[in-house]
Order: C-alpha cells, then structure tokens, then sequence
C-alpha cells in the first residue's frame, strides 16, 4: 500500500473484498520502522569483490 509515494502497508494475502470468509490480510509498516531497522543494521550485506585484472605488460 503506498500513500504520498512512501510505502504505508504491505499485502499479506489475498482472498479478495467478497469473501467475509477469507479476509485480505494487512500490515501496517510503521509499526514495525524501528524492528526493521534494527534487523537491517545488524544484517548488512556483503558485498562481492570484483575481480581484478593483471596489467597489461609494457609494449616496447
């Protein structure tokens, strides 16, 4: 779900509008900003290393 261009919400499942028996399933983000943060911090990912090239030897 997304408000103002910032994303709000996010979908969990869905059984769509009609079946009261089988409802769609919301989460509100901001709830959980501080949480997600906190697991991003401590989760950074690691980057690969490209490979590098030998020089070229001298042409002479």
């Amino acid at each position: 779900m997304v408000c103002d261009g910032r994303l709000q919400g996010v979908q969990w499942f869905s059984h769509g509008c009609s079946n009261h028996d089988n409802p769609s399933v919301y989460t509100k983000l901001c709830l959980y900003n501080d949480w997600i943060n906190d697991v991003m911090d401590r989760n950074e990912p690691t980057l690969p290393t490209l490979p590098t090239r030998p020089p070229k030897p001298l042409q002479g």
